[in-house]
């Protein structure tokens, strides 16, 4: 009897290594599984920043460069319209003026969404100002 016990116990040896093998193999393929999730999620995570950026952050801060550099451009204006001589400078002054104003117009618009309120309005209304004065 004693070697029926035997044969017994060396039949259920290969099951339990059988087992634990499957046991094994489904536990690295639910692992698998949880981290391609978790890397889909952060995959997806990651395309919401890189959009909110090249759609909302960059282009607001192209536009405040612009808001910038033309208001530069206007404090140019001033020794060009002190030095006209003729009402041919000042017509192509005035046109350079107009274009410039226009400019910082939409990009006063562009930024309207992203930024704060109080000095766009100081700045939209010096523009509305100034171009009141050139119309005259």
């Amino acid at each position: 009897m004693s070697a029926d016990y035997g044969k017994l116990a060396m039949n259920m040896k290969p099951r339990h290594f059988t087992t634990k093998l499957y046991t094994t193999f489904i536990i690295i393929t639910l692992q698998i599984l949880v981290i391609s999730l978790l890397a889909s999620y952060v995959f997806y995570q990651y395309d919401l920043v890189i959009k909110e950026a090249s759609e909302e952050t960059l282009p607001t801060i192209i536009s405040a460069l612009r808001l910038s550099e033309q208001s530069n451009q206007l404090a140019s204006f001033a020794p060009t319209l002190a030095a006209a001589e003729s009402a041919s400078q000042l017509d192509a002054t005035y046109a350079q003026l107009s274009r410039t104003l226009d400019d910082i117009r939409q990009n006063l618009t562009k930024l309207d969404n992203y930024a704060n309120q109080l000095p766009l309005t100081t700045i939209r209304n010096t523009v509305e100002e100034m171009a009141d004065h050139l119309a005259r």
